[in-house]
């Protein structure tokens, strides 16, 4: 699946469409207030990934991988305890609280599913908890991690797939950013 790269890559430019707003004559300013949006968008990007933590304590880092957290069960209940929590602080349009995470976490979904998978159960429980089902993309964009364990991550099989996804997803990223700087220097 792929990397935190490809995954905070795309949460960058999701960010990015969804905070670049209207006029602003001050653009620098926006873009200096930017960079909570951004942060936010690579961590609810990466957020899916969070199985690996288990994982880890017990010694099998992809032990819990792509089960529970890889589903629009955990997407849709992330969302909603984001939107509850900006609804419980006040904020004036908690709506934004759920949109916003449900499409970062939903961008991690499609790019596992677009991955090549080397270990069974091949692909996510997309569809959990009303289907148990894995999904995957019989035709794989992204190369596939190495990731057995620790030691395992630092080859250069590994290099080349942060490559591909660099490729992929490095321009789409650009494009969000360079097209909101012009949608709040222009109007």
């Amino acid at each position: 699946m792929p990397s935190p790269v490809g995954h905070s890559l795309a949460g960058l430019a999701l960010a990015a469409l969804a905070s670049f707003r209207g006029r602003d004559p001050e653009w620098r300013r926006t873009l200096c207030r930017y960079w909570k949006p951004a942060a936010a968008g690579i961590l609810l990007a990466n957020l899916p990934d969070i199985d690996y933590l288990p994982g880890l304590l017990t010694g099998d880092f992809n032990a819990f991988h792509h089960v529970y957290t890889h589903s629009l069960g955990w997407i849709l209940l992330t969302s909603a305890g984001l939107a509850a929590l900006a609804f419980g602080l006040g904020h004036s349009r908690p709506g934004r609280w759920f949109v916003f995470p449900f499409v970062l976490q939903l961008s991690h979904l499609v790019m596992d599913m677009l991955t090549d998978d080397g270990r069974p159960p091949f692909g996510i429980l997309f569809l959990w908890p009303f289907r148990s089902d894995h999904w995957i993309s019989p035709q794989p964009l992204f190369m596939r991690i190495h990731k057995a364990d620790l030691s395992e991550l630092f080859q250069w099989a590994n290099a080349a797939a942060v490559g591909v996804e660099i490729l992929w997803c490095l321009p789409f990223a650009v494009l969000a950013v360079w097209w909101g700087l012009r949608r709040i220097r222009t109007g």
